[in-house]
């Protein structure tokens, strides 16, 4: 398995493991659970922690703090819905489209695995 198809599949199994998280949480919570300050980050968590460094330093030039879009497209609540399939997304961002640069040179596939994980679940 490449580097690049193993990055999709851990973004495909985040969409996963977050759908089935929310589907269990709109029938079986009342309200939002009481989280402990010092409870542990998920992975999750660190994935999009990481993603939005890594965003703020390569990608916001162009599609904005917020995603908001500029120079590049809005990905602020359209990353899912433009890729469904997260690997669409990772392709494009390592072999770059459209005037995109590519980063396969410049990030590792984790890191790229990481950007697309905060497009998709860190921007609203």
């Amino acid at each position: 398995m490449t580097a690049l198809a193993r990055a999709a599949a851990v973004v495909r199994w985040i969409v996963g493991v977050g759908a089935a998280t929310a589907v269990l949480l709109l029938f079986t919570l009342e309200g939002a659970p009481d989280v402990p300050a010092d409870a542990a980050p998920t992975e999750v968590d660190l994935l999009v922690d990481e993603g939005r460094a890594i965003y703020a330093q390569r990608c916001a030039t162009c599609h904005g703090d917020a995603g908001q879009g500029g120079q590049g497209p809005r990905l602020a609540g359209t990353v899912i819905v433009n890729y469904p399939d997260a690997t669409d997304q990772i392709a494009i961002v390592a072999g770059g489209a459209d005037g995109m640069p590519a980063f396969a040179e410049t990030l590792s596939d984790d890191e790229i695995a990481a950007v697309v994980g905060f497009t998709r679940f860190g921007l609203s």
